[in-house]
């Protein structure tokens, strides 16, 4: 059964950061604590790398790409002391134009998805030799933000802007 293979490749916000490491206990008694969430973007690099295009739903020719890409980053690090009081709160904002009072829900994000990758499968399920099946007929094909950089390697979101905001 194949029905499967053009399911959304889009990532899920809402699970991307399960299991993630949240805590990290100093053998002083210390500790750090860090809250991670989704890649986003607003912008793509456009399909012959030589531009930039902005994110829209169904840009790509359907509604798979939300504005999520795939992986994490960090959004918070708090460091505390031994005796459970705070030592230091940084949090992370990656949005085009931060500056200290800002509305954060009205700034763009400054990610820049690197490409959406297109896949793409045919199969008509002919069976062959030994239990080995071939597949070859009608094609699909459909996209995703959940890709890791044009080289297959490294995060699929890069970022123009981030700010360090001491809480």
């Amino acid at each position: 059964d194949f029905s499967s293979v053009a399911t959304s490749k889009a990532p899920n916000p809402n699970v991307c950061t399960t299991e993630m490491l949240t805590k990290i206990v100093y053998p002083t008694g210390g500790a750090t604590v860090l809250t991670w969430e989704s890649n986003d973007y607003s912008q793509i690099v456009s399909t012959d790398r030589q531009s930039l295009v902005q994110w829209s739903p169904g840009i790509f020719g359907d509604n798979t790409l939300i504005g999520v890409g795939g992986g994490n980053r960090i959004a918070e690090i708090k460091n505390i002391g031994s005796d459970g009081a705070p030592l230091t709160d940084k949090k992370y904002y990656y949005k085009n134009g931060y500056v200290a009072g800002t509305n954060i829900a009205t700034l763009t994000s400054s990610g820049v998805l690197n490409g959406a990758p297109v896949y793409s499968y045919s199969f008509s399920n002919l069976p062959g030799n030994n239990g080995v099946y071939y597949f070859s007929g009608s094609s699909k094909f459909f996209y995703s933000s959940g890709n890791y950089g044009y080289t297959g390697q490294g995060s699929p979101v890069g970022y123009k802007e981030v700010a360090e905001v001491n809480a």
